[in-house]
């Protein structure tokens, strides 16, 4: 699994995978922004941007794995373009939230959950 990296912003991944490097960002949709340039740099999209039954944009952390590939992947290319648009889709019609530190630590795990799950899959 050393050819996988993960694209994130939540700092409670620090430490929790085993990925040959971790891409910290600020900002949601710096996550899907990042993962889109990687996809175009031949790699290819292993967990899904949308996964987990929280609405894009409702929870503020995001974790994307992406492998290598030997070329652009024109199906991660079309999901992860896809995606971009559901998120500005939703940041356009929500009002931004600002979460206590409790909640952002639940939302965290959440992200954590799904992305452990998927790297153990």
């Amino acid at each position: 699994m050393n050819n996988r990296i993960i694209v994130t912003n939540n700092p409670m991944l620090k430490g929790e995978v085993q990925v040959l490097e971790i891409i910290f960002v600020d900002q949601l949709s710096d996550v899907y922004l990042k993962s889109r340039d990687l996809v175009h740099q031949n790699w290819e999209l292993i967990s899904h941007p949308l996964a987990g039954s929280v609405k894009p944009g409702q929870n503020p952390y995001r974790s994307i794995i992406l492998a290598q590939a030997d070329k652009l992947d024109f199906y991660s290319l079309n999901i992860i373009e896809k995606s971009i648009q559901k998120l500005k889709q939703f940041n356009k019609n929500q009002k931004k939230k600002e979460y206590s530190k409790k909640i952002k630590d639940d939302y965290q795990l959440i992200d954590l959950t799904l992305i452990k799950s998927a790297f153990n899959s």
